[in-house]
Order: structure tokens, then sequence, then C-alpha cells
């Protein structure tokens, strides 16, 4: 009867621990994926002719001139940047997408800062008298202070391998006088392939693609359009994580608010240097 008893003791004991095994071989091969860290690795870009870009307005932000405007911040675009020309920063990042979002941090009220002008320029040709402007749009500003998506509409297609240039001005109403704020940079689009489960992978799994091929436009539109939604705090760790990876984690906390729909301007668009 003992003998029994201790047999059943010893099969029940090897059936729980064969569980374990197996549990802990499946949360082994689950878990690396949830925890590997989001690593930007930023493309070179298709080359450096050109303006070298700027990240951040660089209007005088005067505070006797516009007494309640905040001193600290400048407009700032969230896009890799490398100082490597003239002092200035180079600004670009790459898409696969053939019409991307650019995400901007605003950081006044539509009091101070009301609307903007987005444009954007094909300069792929050596010869800068052949650089054609393809788009300009306005945008209303709403919800400000924080971070907002330019898209750029469906009907502009940007093509891979060719140099795009885009500028957003911001003027700032000013008890005496006007300020801009100014930036601008590059955008150029590559094809990439997706691995065959991309479709059903996580929000936070297809981000880490993006951005270990260093595809900067879509791994943040990824991510910034759920955040914009939810409170989700794996997001806002892969937020954190993509942000830093191209030197922007002060932004990581600032909000993403509902903003700014393009709306296409008869001026601008086809023009040439």
């Amino acid at each position: 009867m003992k003998f029994t008893k201790f047999f059943w003791q010893i099969k029940l004991t090897s059936a729980i621990a064969l569980a374990m095994i197996c549990f802990a071989s499946k949360l082994a091969r689950v878990q690396p994926a949830n925890l590997l860290p989001i690593v930007f690795n930023n493309r070179e870009p298709l080359d450096n002719r050109g303006a070298p870009g700027d990240t951040q307005g660089g209007g005088t932000r005067d505070g006797q001139k516009c007494p309640n405007i905040n001193t600290r911040e400048h407009l700032t675009a969230l896009v890799p940047f490398s100082p490597q020309k003239q002092g200035k920063p180079y600004v670009w990042g790459w898409t696969v997408t053939d019409s991307p979002s650019i995400l901007l941090y605003v950081p006044d009220s539509p009091i101070l800062m009301k609307a903007g002008v987005f444009t954007l320029w094909d300069e792929t040709d050596p010869n800068d008298r052949n650089h054609k402007s393809i788009y300009e749009g306005t945008f209303t500003l709403i919800g400000t202070p924080g971070i907002i998506s330019l898209n750029i509409p469906s009907t502009i297609k940007l093509e891979p391998n060719k140099r795009y240039h885009w500028y957003v001005k911001v003027p700032l109403s000013c008890e005496r006088g006007d300020i801009n704020d100014e930036v601008s940079g590059w955008i150029f689009r590559t094809e990439l392939t997706e691995p065959k489960t991309f479709v059903s992978e996580t929000v936070r799994e297809k981000v880490r693609f993006y951005a270990a091929n260093g595809i900067w436009f879509d791994a943040v539109r990824l991510l910034a359009q759920p955040r914009q939604n939810n409170a989700d705090n794996n997001l806002d760790v892969a937020w954190a994580e993509l942000l830093k990876g191209a030197n922007w984690e002060s932004f990581a906390n600032k909000p993403i608010v509902p903003c700014c729909t393009l709306e296409a301007s008869s001026e601008g668009t086809g023009n040439v240097r």
C-alpha cells in the first residue's frame, strides 16, 4: 500500500515537473520577442546633396514681443538628423509608404500658432533649376501644444529612390509683429520585403521591424495612431524606445493631439526654382 502511494506521488511529481518544463519552454519562445527592445538603425540618406534641413524652428522667441509665447521650446520636426553639413543637422528619414506622415511638436496654443503651410518639392534632378514643387497645403492647428501629424494626401505618390524635400512654416501671431517657426527635411522612399507573419504581428513587433530597417516615418506613424486613442503602457515603452533611437526621447511624454488636415493650396504646385 505504501509502495503504491509512493509510486503515485512520484508519478504526480514527475507530471507536474514535465508540465512546468513545457510551460517554461513555451514562455521562452514567446517572451523574448515581446521583450526585445526597439532599436532604430537609421539608414544613410540617398545622398547628401541639397540643403541640410532644420529640426527646430529658427525664429527668435521674444517674450517681449509675444508675452504668452513658450520661450523654451520651438516648432520641432520629430525626424532623424545628423550634424554633417555646414554646421547644421542633415534631416532625413525613409518610408515604404507612397504617402507618408510627418510628426511635428507644436509648443504653443492655437491662439499664438493658428495655422501653417506645408510644401513638398521633388529635388531629384542634380540641376536646381529643374526642382519642382509637387504639393503645397495649409493646415489649421487645434488642441496644441502637442505632437501633430501631417499626412501627405493620397493623391501625392512618392516614388522609390527619389529626393523629396519638405518644408513647414508656422507663423506666430504676436502683438508686435509676426515670428515664423520653420522646419524642413528630406523624405526618401524605398521598397522593403515584409516577413510573411507581418500582417498578424503586434504593433510593437511591426514597429521593431521598421526601426531595425531604418524606416522612420512608418514606425512613428504606427505608434502615434494607437497612442493618441488609448493609454497603453506597452506602447508607451515602445514609443520612448523609438524616440530615443533618433535622439528625441525628451518628447516621449508629450501628448499626441488629433491634428491636422492638409488643405491643398492653388499656389506652389508645379513651380520650379
